[in-house]
């Protein structure tokens, strides 16, 4: 789904918010549309339950300077009827959007905006239109986490695929970004490890519960990306990658049910210094603690070796010592016998699973 348009005249020229179908190439324009006001609504797109899809947008400027949504297709270009308004008062403006359906939950759309031009009250605001419920401010925001946003980029909201819940990653209301990760309705946000000046920052669902943010650093032209547990409470660790790029990096995630995390990047590339196209694919890695980590060589030990996951068991991963190998049970530990007359010295012991980088820890041996 994206808005624009293609020529001067037919129903692709009136820059209303269109889809295309994957499957041919190039894929299929769609005879549909997700909006009324074609006044370049530079908006987010969802799909929900039974493939509904949804679209919101900074719309409405005539009215309160709110937000425009849409949920379900309309079959003419512009749609017919009306889009749904969140008004807002005054001078109050939306900036961004994004939209998101709680799948697994009770399959409302959730509308996030960015407002501006409020004073105290700028920062960024959720509704569940679906359920028509009371707005609420994402915790820690203001004018600063505005200032933070990227130009090109949608607010990073996600729901978490097989798990209820809607997250929303944003900076914080502060001179320099540090991100949070809110649940939609929680009283706080939990900070995202390692996050200090990040921007354009992007979200999507993980496997079973997870949830993969991504950012880029304008500082360092470096994109982070980090997993959280299936609670989606508390991170794994962050992994950093070097680019090509100049400057205004763009991040878009796909995650989903797979363990591995594609990531596609739009930048200005230090080489051409012209916008340029960039993808990856990425994994998250393992942790592996031995207990005892220490051992003597007179006589056999058993080491206990416990595998995790941002602190989650990691049950079939294989633990290597040597020539030696255990695999892991559903509480993610594998026990390892350290034979008698074991070389004394420091030696690694490696864990592997599938879709996994692998992970190390050194076990050492004593006379």
């Amino acid at each position: 789904m994206f808005d624009g348009q293609q020529s001067t005249s037919g129903p692709y020229s009136a820059g209303c918010i269109y889809g295309a179908r994957a499957g041919t190439s190039p894929w299929t324009l769609q005879t549909w549309s997700l909006s009324n006001d074609c006044t370049d609504p530079v908006g987010s797109a969802a799909e929900g339950h039974s493939g509904v899809l949804a679209a919101a947008f900074p719309g409405f400027w005539t009215d309160g300077h709110g937000v425009a949504y849409r949920v379900g297709v309309s079959p003419t270009i512009p749609a017919t009827g009306s889009d749904q308004h969140i008004s807002l008062t005054g001078g109050d403006t939306a900036y961004k959007t994004g939209i998101v359906s709680n799948i697994a939950g009770s399959g409302d759309f959730y509308v996030a905006w960015a407002q501006e031009f409020s004073n105290s009250h700028d920062g960024i605001y959720v509704k569940d239109v679906s359920a028509g419920t009371a707005t609420r401010k994402a915790p820690q925001t203001g004018t600063d986490t505005i200032n933070h946003l990227g130009v090109f980029a949608n607010l990073a909201i996600a729901n978490r695929n097989t798990n209820s819940g809607v997250y929303l990653a944003y900076c914080t209301n502060t001179s320099t970004c540090q991100l949070k990760l809110w649940h939609v309705g929680a009283t706080s946000a939990i900070t995202v490890p390692s996050s200090t000046n990040a921007g354009n920052v992007a979200i999507s669902a993980g496997p079973s519960g997870r949830l993969w943010v991504a950012w880029y650093n304008a500082s360092t032209n470096k994109v982070s990306v980090v997993r959280t547990n299936k609670a989606a409470s508390k991170f794994g660790p962050v992994a950093t990658f070097a680019t090509p790029c100049f400057e205004h990096g763009l991040l878009g995630l796909s995650g989903g049910s797979y363990g591995r995390l594609d990531v596609a990047m739009q930048c200005v590339a230090t080489s051409t210094l012209r916008p340029e196209e960039y993808v990856m694919q990425t994994r998250v890695s393992l942790h592996l603690s031995l207990n005892p980590s220490t051992v003597f060589n007179t006589t056999s030990h058993q080491v206990v070796a416990t595998v995790t996951d941002a602190g989650d068991p990691v049950a079939g991963a294989t633990v290597r010592f040597r020539t030696h190998h255990a695999t892991t049970n559903s509480n993610g530990k594998a026990t390892l016998t350290i034979p008698k007359g074991t070389p004394v010295g420091k030696h690694r012991v490696t864990a592997s699973a599938p879709n996994y980088r692998s992970a190390n820890a050194t076990l050492t041996v004593k006379r």
